[in-house]
């Protein structure tokens, strides 16, 4: 739950996806200056690692989220299953 949270707060995303903006546009600029690529070929590559960057993001919180449900339902299951078992032993008492 934590780490989900930390993963979601608004600051924490608009960090990382000003780093990754950065970072993408830094490259970008180095391989123009550098002869490397074209500027279309640089501007295509620097959205290209943003939009990677940001569905990596994406794919993190889903991860996180699709867990916390598992583990929200282990744990129910578990309580569920624990509760029908004292149940049970006091029914047989």
């Amino acid at each position: 739950q934590k780490q989900f949270t930390e993963l979601i707060k608004l600051e924490n995303q608009v960090a990382a996806g000003a780093t990754s903006i950065g970072n993408a546009f830094a490259t970008a600029f180095g391989d123009v200056v550098s002869g490397a690529k074209s500027g279309q070929e640089a501007l295509a590559g620097m959205l290209k690692s943003i939009a990677s960057d940001f569905l990596g993001m994406a794919k993190k919180i889903i991860a996180q989220q699709l867990a916390m449900i598992l583990y929200g339902t282990i744990m129910k299951a578990a309580v569920g299953s624990l509760i029908s078992d004292r149940l049970l032993l006091m029914a047989a008492l």
